[in-house]
């Protein structure tokens, strides 16, 4: 009987992380723009900040660019760069961010991230947190942001 439970609790806990994997790799299209992957570690001890996370891969001729993000979740969110500057890490704002034609991006930890602060509630691992990102060519496109477990570096998949 023990090992009929284990045996179990094993397979729904692997139907669980494929469902999680699954939702990760999620793909949403806006124009030429693929945006993949969002992601964001959760916000440890209550904080009111964030960080998303994503790639976006421009299939088209043109470049686009991504100038901004809203959430109904967070009062601001801004685009930053981390950039290392001798002993200190310097996280700088940035206006927008280039998509080449047939290029791809990727946000990612100590790169280029959307910063959120403001968080309106505590968004907890295997949430999704709702995303608006904002293109200069593409308009603007919902995405869902998988919430992952705090102070991670890349995402589960």
């Amino acid at each position: 009987m023990q090992r009929r439970t284990v045996l179990i609790c094993t397979l729904l806990l692997a139907v669980g992380m494929n469902e999680a994997a699954a939702e990760l790799r999620r793909a949403v299209a806006a124009g030429d723009l693929i945006v993949v992957n969002a992601w964001m570690p959760q916000p440890v001890g209550g904080a009111k900040a964030g960080v998303i996370y994503l790639g976006i891969e421009n299939k088209g001729n043109e470049a686009d660019q991504l100038v901004g993000a809203d959430s109904p979740g967070a009062q601001q969110l801004m685009l930053h760069e981390s950039k290392d500057s001798g002993d200190v890490m310097k996280m700088l704002p940035l206006n927008a961010v280039e998509i080449p034609g047939h290029g791809k991006i990727e946000l990612r930890p100590m790169g280029i991230h959307l910063m959120v602060t403001g968080l309106k509630t505590a968004p907890r691992q295997s949430d999704i947190f709702p995303l608006i990102l904002k293109f200069s060519r593409a308009g603007t496109v919902a995405v869902d942001v998988v919430v992952q477990a705090p102070n991670v570096l890349k995402p589960v998949q």
